[in-house]
């Protein structure tokens, strides 16, 4: 073997190696963009199209369209007229029973009126009614007298309490019913 110096005899140089990658830097908004404007693209070609095609259909069908637009409107026109006359209609009966609503408030008015006078009235006639009885209860006739089935003890509490009740009335009626022949 050849002579070899030994590795202590020589000091290395440790020198660093420095290498430099070119850094790659992937952004979101340049891969994007290239798809956003193919999708772009592609629907400007799609309108193109349909409207290219939607424009060869109105050719085509321009004389049948208009006759169709035509009766369309005839159609709509003679329904408007009806629901104006079904709506002139309406509001002539919405009025009518409106006025009809008037006349049954009116009428219920004079009918309570009427109803709070006959009531007043019969009250009246009722008190004056149990004014003719007390006073008819104070002069007893024979027939009444042999006809009651009362107990001497009920005849006394009821005697006692007319008498009271008669007493009050005897004071509280006008002494001109009694000269003219009423009572």
């Amino acid at each position: 073997m050849p002579y070899l110096p030994d590795n202590r005899q020589f000091k290395r140089r440790r020198k660093r190696v420095h290498v430099e990658a070119p850094a790659i830097h992937l952004s979101g908004h340049g891969g994007h963009m290239l798809m956003w404007i193919g999708i772009a693209l592609l629907l400007t070609a799609g309108m193109v199209y349909l409207g290219r095609m939607v424009y060869l259909l109105d050719q085509d069908n321009v004389d049948g369209d208009q006759e169709q637009v035509e009766s369309v409107v005839d159609e709509l026109h003679l329904k408007i007229t009806q629901l104006e006359s079904q709506r002139d209609t309406l509001s002539q009966s919405v009025a009518t029973l409106e006025r009809a609503a008037q006349v049954d408030k009116v009428a219920q008015r004079v009918v309570q009126e009427e109803l709070i006078s006959l009531q007043e009235q019969s009250r009246g006639l009722e008190q004056e009614l149990a004014i003719l009885k007390r006073v008819a209860g104070k002069t007893k006739s024979p027939v009444s007298a042999k006809g009651s089935k009362k107990s001497t003890a009920k005849k006394r509490k009821s005697k006692k309490k007319t008498s009271l009740k008669t007493k009050k009335i005897n004071k509280s009626l006008p002494t001109t019913s009694k000269k003219a022949g009423g009572f």
